[in-house]
Order: C-alpha cells, then structure tokens, then sequence
C-alpha cells in the first residue's frame, strides 16, 4: 500500500457534506460509505472500529490501537466530510495523477491527511511495534459545516493527553489560528409597487449601506487588532438574498455573516462586538435591522510550544529534515472543541491551506507519503 493507492482509493468515494439537506437527497452526500472503507483498511492491521451516527445518515469513525503505556492517549482527528462540488476544473472523484499530484475534491482537504494517518499506522504494523502511548482515532463527519462529529463525541465526556488536528498546514506545526462565528443580519423595509418607490423603504438598498459601513470602516478597525501569528481580524459577506419580484420594493433583505477573531479573544464576545457596531450604525443612518438568535461559533486555538505534543512534533519533523516550523493560521478548525476541554492540541498534516476548496484541488503524493513517516515517529515519541 502506498500514497497512490491509498489516496485514489479515499478520493473516488463521494463525501461531501450535505449542509442543511438530508444525507440521503444525492449519492454524493454523507459520510457513511467512506467511514465504512477506513474501517476495512483499519481492520487489515487488526484495529477495530465502529460507526457513530451524530445525525440522521451523518456518520464518525472512532478506533484505538493500545500503547506500551496505556495510561496515556493521543487523539488523531481527521475529518471525512468535504465541501461540494459545483464548478471544478478535474473530475471531483477521478483521483487523477498528474506531475507527481493527485486531483479530487478532498485532495487536499482532508482525505491527503487520512491517507498520511493510515500510512503512519501501517508503518507501524508492518513493523511489528507498538505506540509509545494509546493512539485513538476519530475521523469526523461534518467538519465543513456544523462540527458535529467532533462536537458530539467531546459532548460525550471524551479526554485524552494531547490532540493532533489533522488538517493541510504544509507540514508546519499549527499552535495558533482564529476563532470565527457565523450569524445573519437582516434590514427591514416597507414593500410597495415600485412604480411608488417613494412611499416605500427598500430594504436591499438599505443593506447597501450597511455593507459599504463593514467593508470601508468595520474591517479596517477591526485590523488594528490582529495576532502576530494569525493575521487580522476581519468580517466577510458571504451570503446575501432579498426581495419577492421585480416590481415590488423589498420590504426585506438578509446578509449572513462570517467573522474570523484574534485566538486570544472569545469568538462570542467578537461578534457582540460587531453587532453592537452595525446597531449603532444603523441608528445613526435610520435604518432598522435585526439580528437573530442563531449563530454557530468556533473559538480559535492557543496552544503554548512548551506542551509536550508540540515538542513531539518538532523532535519528529527533525528526525526527518523538517525545521518544525511553529505558526498560525487566519482559518478555524476543529481544535477549538478540544481547547474548551483543555487538551493540549496541534494542527498538522500535509499540503496547502491554498489548494483547499480550489476547483482543481491536488496535493502532493511525495509530500503524503513523507507525512506518514513524520506521524509514525511522533506516534513512537508521545
């Protein structure tokens, strides 16, 4: 077994997160078939598994290989889901090879770290040795949307000593990156036909300011605040939709919102922040909004280098030519749910940040393999 065959393998089964949709609406969807596969290669090197349903059709993975000290355990999390499909350049789940890269959707993001991670175990196996400590395994279910995977099963009251997050981070050790919290913000208006545009308030045009207001004065203020590993603070527009038809003034108009904070600050305590501005904004511009109750929040990481599986991670990497490289990102993971439970984690895996969600998503099959390499020694080390 090598990367190649591995990773085409992982590729061609479709899993791509279905959002707010039933997993069963499109064969694509869902992370059910995959788990299943990393089951049977798990069960090749006699490491059992089972199946854990967090949502109707919505499937995690979880297994643990014992260690020489079984008082102690190490936690991989890899997640299985991907983001949809629409509009790539290569085939989504071709696993095409071209120059040395594999192409696919998961590529890059995460399916190149849970070839990495199997690789490492089999390394292992194949050797005949056993983990310095107990090694369990999630592969997680809906990391691109919800986090539900992940969230539930450290709901169910799960510790360990130390976390990997496996995520591309171009084998640099990841000890920081931002929170972010995702919520809308609605402008009201009052419809009339639009042959009276004004009797009416257009409630997109209302909008249009408030947009204009982040962009040109939010965003800029909010860069004065910025980590020195994680770059700057900022508020993104991802979403925007209103009205009803095109001769009737809109009387409402809803932009979603995704923020993206400082590691040292409450994801919470941010977008209060935030909205408390675009309140007072549109007081003074007369505009009236509202703000809904439902959010999605994921606080950042802010992990201290002196931690032992930081340390683990840099003797490992140097063992095999790597600097060890400590850094931040701009983006959130899934390592926000393991600090709330004070376990000490690193994200880290193979390929670019930059090929993520791309329309031609690759990575590097020399550089999976050299992963896998670096994960089994840090498995031998912690």
């Amino acid at each position: 077994m090598n990367a190649e065959t591995l990773l085409s393998a992982l590729v061609r089964i479709p899993s791509v997160n279905p959002c707010d949709r039933p997993a069963g609406d499109d064969p694509t969807f869902g992370e059910r078939r995959l788990a299943e596969h990393v089951a049977e290669i798990l069960l090749e090197m006699d490491i059992p598994s089972s199946l854990r349903e967090f949502a109707p059709g919505r499937y995690s993975l979880f297994a643990a290989l014992a260690g020489k000290d079984t008082s102690r355990r190490l936690l991989f999390d890899v997640h299985l889901d991907t983001v949809g499909i629409d509009r790539m350049n290569v085939a989504p789940f071709g696993a095409e090879v071209r120059g040395g890269r594999l192409f696919g959707r998961g590529a890059t993001d995460d399916k190149g770290s849970m070839a990495a991670l199997l690789l490492a175990l089999r390394h292992l196996w194949e050797a005949g040795e056993d983990p310095r400590s107990t090694i369990h395994l999630l592969f997680a279910g809906d990391e691109e949307y919800g986090t539900l995977g992940t969230r539930q099963f450290m709901e169910s009251g799960y510790r360990c000593d130390a976390c990997i997050m496996m995520e591309p981070t171009d084998l640099d050790i990841v000890i920081a990156h931002n929170g972010a919290a995702r919520w809308s913000v609605r402008t009201l208006g009052r419809a009339v036909h639009s042959s009276r545009v004004h009797e009416g308030e257009n409630a997109i045009t209302r909008m249009g300011s408030i947009l204009t207001f982040i962009e040109e004065t939010l965003n800029p203020e909010l860069a004065a605040q910025g980590h020195p590993l994680c770059g700057l603070p900022n508020v993104n527009v991802g979403v925007i939709s209103g009205g009803r038809e095109h001769n009737t003034v809109p009387d409402s108009c809803e932009i979603t919102l995704l923020s993206r904070n400082s590691p040292t600050v409450s994801s919470k305590d941010f977008m209060d922040m935030v909205n408390d501005r675009l309140r007072a904004f549109a007081a003074e511009q007369g505009i009236r909004i509202e703000i809904p109750g439902d959010y999605l929040l994921t606080d950042g990481l802010n992990t201290a280098p002196e931690e032992p599986v930081v340390q683990a991670a840099r003797t490992a990497l140097a063992a095999h030519g790597y600097p060890g490289n400590l850094v931040g990102k701009p983006y959130g993971t899934d390592a926000f749910l393991m600090r709330a439970a004070d376990i000490p984690t690193i994200v880290f895996g193979p390929g670019s940040e930059h090929d993520c969600h791309t329309p031609d998503e690759s990575i590097s099959l020399e550089e999976v393999e050299r992963a896998s390499l670096v994960l089994a020694d840090i498995m031998r080390r912690f």
